[in-house]
């Protein structure tokens, strides 16, 4: 049943990365399939696949721009209420 598990979260990945890949700018599409992959590794099985994955995708690429704007030996910290309309994602969560 585990292993069952961590597969249907890896093809979800898969999908979320191969997807993420094609909207990514021409330079930075390996890096971004990449990153997706890395942001959800660790997660639990069952909270990416109770996620929708549009919004797992919008979430990875969230962060990845916020990544992209980071300053070398500067901390960025973001917390905010992601919605639809602003972040093309959201969750009854407040993220940091």
């Amino acid at each position: 049943m585990l292993q069952r598990s961590e597969d249907a979260k890896t093809n979800v990945i898969r999908k979320i990365a191969t997807a993420a890949r094609r909207k990514a700018k021409k330079s930075a599409k390996a890096d971004v399939g990449t990153f997706v992959s890395a942001f959800y590794e660790n997660t639990a099985p069952e909270d990416v696949l109770r996620a929708a994955p549009d919004d797992l995708m919008a979430a990875a690429l969230s962060a990845w721009e916020l990544v992209q704007k980071r300053t070398a030996r500067k901390p960025s910290i973001r917390v905010f209420n992601p919605s639809a309309g602003n972040d093309g994602w959201n969750t009854e969560h407040t993220v940091v």
